[in-house]
């Protein structure tokens, strides 16, 4: 059998091994009945669908035709995760409003060809409203403003 296309293989392969790694996240949760459902019931119930489209998939990339991988934008993948990996390390020192004006400037440099004025803009602007959502609104137990 040949592989007739590498991307909805590997997309197969993706969804088979996060739901079998959810499954083993799950594995000791109790399951309880479809009519008490335990607190298991639902993961490993959405684990099995997703291994279940997985396979499908899979399947599907022996007998659709060939198609070439199209060429992956390195710099926004690696800046734009390290904005947010860096959001989760600063959240609770620098407070909500500083640590999202921060991720918002960094996601804006993986891309070239903006203004520094329309980001800091932006970052004002995201900063505002995620505070007024999440923490007036939604009252989210999080640092505001820096506790430094």
């Amino acid at each position: 059998m040949q592989i007739r296309d590498k991307k909805d293989f590997v997309s197969g392969l993706l969804l088979v091994v996060l739901g079998a790694g959810a499954l083993l996240v799950v594995r000791n949760y109790r399951m309880g009945t479809a009519y008490r459902m335990g607190p298991g019931y639902f993961p490993v119930v959405l684990s099995l669908l997703l291994i279940t489209v997985g396979i499908i998939i899979v399947g599907l990339a022996f007998r659709s035709a060939e198609v070439k991988f199209p060429n992956l934008a390195w710099r926004p993948l690696i800046i734009v995760s390290a904005a947010v990996i860096l959001f989760g390390l600063i959240l609770k020192g620098a407070g909500l409003a500083l640590t999202t004006l921060v991720m918002v400037v960094a996601s804006r440099i993986a891309r070239p060809g903006y203004r520094w004025v329309e980001t800091v803009v932006l970052g004002v602007v995201i900063s505002v409203a995620c505070a007024g959502i999440f923490y007036f609104g939604l009252g989210i137990q999080m640092p505001l403003l820096p506790s430094w």
